[in-house]
């Protein structure tokens, strides 16, 4: 395939521009992956022939029906995961389309807080730099540190009232105490007037 190597460096700068995304080589490849899972895979560099598989939920089916497209193996077709070949000379589909399928196996693989951070900041397609391991936990470092802050901050005036609604509930009870009872405020002015009309001795 004419290009191949700039068309995978330009597949694996898309994949490493998403959020906590880093690459790995597992078994001699070259995989992107956020945390411990995989969510691409684009075969061994400087290969005559280039692959890439990655894991299509949704549009897996209509995929398959490509001749470049089949299961991938080890059972991961089973899951969802979806192989692309091709061989030398092969016209490969257009790298908009193949950056629509990377996202996708993002967002089958991530998590709700990893893709909550590719909302706030989506890919540029023209990719990104190289993302290292180290470099990719500290990015979900500080978007779970964020998550966290935002949830204190959604929960904090909740407490502020309770206190104030305690300190009401508190105060009702003590004038309660202080304010006789009715009945006992009309014995009290019948008792009155009784000693009033009653003749000295």
């Amino acid at each position: 395939m004419k290009g191949s190597t700039e068309y995978r460096d330009a597949l694996l700068r898309y994949a490493l521009a998403f959020p906590g995304a880093y690459e790995d080589h597992p078994w001699g490849e070259s995989v992107a992956k956020i945390g411990k899972k995989v969510f691409v895979f684009l075969g061994v560099d400087r290969e005559a022939t280039f692959g890439m598989s990655v894991k299509l939920p949704r549009s897996g089916g209509k995929v398959l029906m490509a001749p470049f497209a089949t299961p991938t193996g080890y059972g991961l077709g089973k899951s969802g995961w979806v192989s692309l070949r091709f061989e030398p000379g092969d016209e490969p589909p257009p790298l908009a389309m193949m950056f629509g399928w990377i996202e996708e196996s993002f967002r089958a693989v991530a998590n709700k807080t990893q893709i909550a951070a590719l909302e706030a900041a989506p890919p540029d397609a023209t990719g990104g730099t190289r993302a290292t391991k180290a470099g990719a936990e500290t990015t979900a470092g500080k978007i779970s540190k964020k998550t966290t802050e935002a949830k204190a901050s959604k929960t904090a005036p909740a407490k502020k009232t309770s206190k104030k609604a305690a300190s009401k509930k508190a105060a009702s009870k003590k004038t309660s105490k202080k304010r006789p009872s009715k009945k006992t405020s009309k014995r009290a002015t019948a008792k009155k007037a009784a000693s009033k009309k009653a003749p000295a001795k």
